[in-house]
């Protein structure tokens, strides 16, 4: 079976998942197809952005499905190809909150289509990638909620509580770090806790 020129590459940033698509060097074609397919129900389509040079037209995401069709801009050359590999896009998605992993997949059905074509229009074989799948990274906020807390006496007991909110990737550790700031007349201290 032969290899798909096309490969994905992520970058995660909070509250943002850009997914590239990317294909390898000597690749060359004028127009691009692309229909990607993912779970709405983990991700939002936000945007598609084309690299320079390049005119992209996208449809709406239907379904779980972006549909963009890329070509060049009257430059007259090839919109992918060289020595090197080239990017033909990046997809944004806003995960959807409680999500702990992103799926992705470049699809060809009767009305959604991934292909590569010449400047004659000729359609280039371009077989598939496998799917693409990130666990996303979770987002840990901690809040320390603490009502009226008056100045005690030495030894007394003050009670503090602290509260962990986590976002996204629900089975996914993360690491709290917290120190202890006292003041008054007797501050609290780390041997306090």
């Amino acid at each position: 079976m032969p290899t798909s020129p096309f490969y994905f590459r992520s970058v995660q940033s909070t509250g943002t998942l850009q997914v590239q698509l990317w294909v390898v060097a000597g690749t060359s074609a004028d127009t691009a197809d692309l229909a990607l397919q993912f779970d709405p129900a983990l991700a939002s389509y936000t945007s598609f952005t084309a690299p320079t040079g390049w005119t992209s037209a996208t449809n709406a995401a239907t379904r779980g499905i972006v549909g963009v069709s890329l070509f060049d801009s009257g430059l007259g050359t090839a919109v992918v190809g060289g020595a090197s590999d080239g990017l033909i896009g990046t997809f944004v998605f806003t995960p959807i909150a409680g999500a702990q992993t992103f799926t992705a997949t470049l699809i060809n059905t009767n009305s959604n289509a991934t292909d590569l074509s010449d400047s004659n229009g000729t359609n280039i074989a371009a077989p598939l990638p496998a799917p693409f799948s990130i666990v996303l990274s979770a987002n840990a906020t901690v809040t320390a909620v603490q009502s009226s807390v008056t100045d005690v006496a030495a030894g007394q007991t003050v009670n503090a509580t602290f509260t962990v909110q986590l976002s996204q990737a629900l089975t996914t550790s993360a690491t709290v770090n917290w120190s202890v700031a006292g003041a008054g007349a007797h501050p609290a201290a780390l041997a306090d806790f």
